[in-house]
């Protein structure tokens, strides 16, 4: 009788122990297979979020590095993104197209802003004042406008002349808001003096300020070529209740920012830059700019052929940027459920190492007990000149035809488990989050992103329950079985090998 047929009888003819080891083999098998499962579903979750997420990227500092270089050298300096850099990551084939907005900001008594301003003091009096932010385009309509956050209700965006041919006037686009708040309309022209006053260095706040007070003075002069509103998501109802605050923010946000073409926003954040750093010079001795020597700050947003070129294009992004600067995409739309998803993959893997360890303890005692008994049998064997490496098959392949049809029955419970229970987690985690947090319009996310408002498509929670995926694919069911039998094999050779090891007048002892 030759070994393979030995092992088929052995298996027949010893149905008690078959059972136990098949029964052991199933549930410490479902265990396994479970938390497989769960990293094949997160693994598949994400790629589904990635896909329904648009690819649009921008840039930004990344914070943290930024820490750790100045709790090592004691120094806040980090290099700025340049508009070369630019130019060279938009002339990757991963971009369909890019565009660079030049900001700033800046208080003003002579330009009432929307809602709620503040006060400052003058000539020792408090006046209103407001409060804006500017932001420079490259298009005729800015971001805003083409991802339909705000949209023109009267006027045109500006013209190709108005972007390229640089004039004394600014041409500007505000919100009909700001535009009925200090009586405007199209065609209006105003101007903002920006008088930067030297700091008081006596504690004298309330004396009136000369004109030898004034350290910088420039004039910006506007004339209003469009107005546009900001748009609420459908169905969305403005009021004042507690779940509508973020988008109320929002849209005050949006009402008091003003777009400019590029060519003026530099010519403003270049006073403003250049003044606050000589007063820093001046009077606190500052002579380094964490800027750089030539600073020129603006936010970047491109548009990605493919979503499914984002790791590429991300590699390829960052070799051409300053350190400490990382590619920020969409992600953040689904960073609640990434969030649940670390914490689930983390039990997972424990899960896993903690039942291979018990499946190698466990399956090594018992086969070594069913091992015990069949001694003689195998001394036999040896002892008849057969030769160890068929005696060491004929073991393998007892415990591997069991063990294969025990897995193959724990691929389906170990996914129905996982399946309701990661379901069950990831859902409480979701409900809490959205309990601490409005998810609403506006979202939360990463700066840049957030500033341009291109993070206002962000998930619900059934959203992302929808993408959360377990059902076992061919290579989750192929990792299973690699694991699966590898563990058996290795649970199988350490007590087959030491036996076999022995001399057969030995076993037969």
């Amino acid at each position: 009788m030759n070994f393979l047929k030995r092992a088929t009888t052995s298996i027949i003819r010893r149905p008690g122990k078959s059972a136990i080891l098949l029964i052991i083999i199933f549930i410490l098998g479902s265990v396994i297979a479970g938390a497989i499962s769960v990293a094949g579903a997160i693994d598949n979750t994400e790629a589904n979020l990635r896909r329904g997420m648009r690819p649009i990227v921008s840039f930004d500092l990344d914070e943290e590095a930024l820490m750790r270089e100045m709790e090592a050298s004691g120094q806040e300096h980090f290099d700025l993104m340049t508009l070369e850099m630019v130019r060279a990551i938009g002339a990757l084939s991963y971009v369909a197209e890019y565009n660079y907005s030049i900001f700033t900001e800046f208080s003003t008594s002579e330009l009432m802003q929307y809602g709620n301003g503040g006060f400052m003091i003058i000539d020792g009096e408090e006046v209103p004042f407001g409060w804006f932010r500017v932001r420079g385009t490259s298009h005729s309509e800015p971001l805003e406008m083409r991802e339909n956050f705000i949209e023109l209700t009267a006027g045109t965006p500006f013209s190709s002349e108005q972007l390229t041919q640089e004039s004394d006037i600014f041409p500007i686009l505000i919100s009909s808001g700001l535009a009925e708040e200090n009586d405007l309309m199209i065609g209006s022209t105003f101007t903002i003096d920006r008088t930067v006053y030297r700091p008081i260095m006596d504690g004298n706040w309330n004396r009136a300020r000369t004109e030898e007070d004034i350290f910088a003075q420039m004039i910006f002069e506007f004339e209003v070529v469009g107005l546009f509103d900001p748009v609420l998501p459908d169905g969305f109802v403005l009021d004042y209740s507690d779940e509508a605050w973020q988008v109320r923010n929002r849209v005050r946000e949006l009402n008091n920012q003003i777009h400019i073409p590029n060519f003026a926003a530099e010519i403003m954040q270049r006073f403003e830059l250049d003044t606050e750093l000589a007063i820093a010079a001046e009077y606190w001795g500052e002579t380094e700019s964490p800027f750089g020597e030539d600073p020129q700050l603006f936010q970047t947003v491109m548009l990605l052929h493919d979503v499914d070129d984002l790791e590429s294009f991300r590699v390829a992004a960052e070799a051409l940027m300053p350190d400490m600067w990382y590619v920020a995409d969409l992600s953040n739309s689904f960073a609640e459920i990434s969030t649940s998803m670390v914490t689930l993959q983390e039990i997972a893997d424990w899960i896993l190492i903690v039942s291979i360890g018990a499946t190698l303890l466990i399956l090594s005692l018992l086969i070594t007990l069913f091992l015990k008994d069949r001694r003689h049998e195998m001394g036999v064997y040896l002892a008849l000149g057969e030769k160890k490496v068929k005696v060491v098959v004929q073991m393998l392949i007892e415990v591997l035809v069991t063990a294969v049809v025990g897995m193959t029955l724990a691929i389906f419970v170990g996914h129905f488990v996982s399946n309701a229970m990661s379901d069950s987690m990831l859902r409480n985690d979701l409900a809490a989050s959205n309990e601490n947090w409005n998810m609403g319009w506006g979202g939360t996310g990463l700066n840049f992103l957030t500033e341009m408002g291109l993070d206002a498509n962000t998930l619900t929670a059934d959203e992302m329950m929808e993408a959360f995926d377990v059902s076992p694919s061919i290579e989750t069911i192929g990792i299973f079985y690699a694991v699966g039998l590898g563990v058996v094999v290795i649970s199988t050779m350490i007590p087959v090998l030491y036996i076999v090891a022995l001399k057969p007048k030995k076993v037969l002892m």
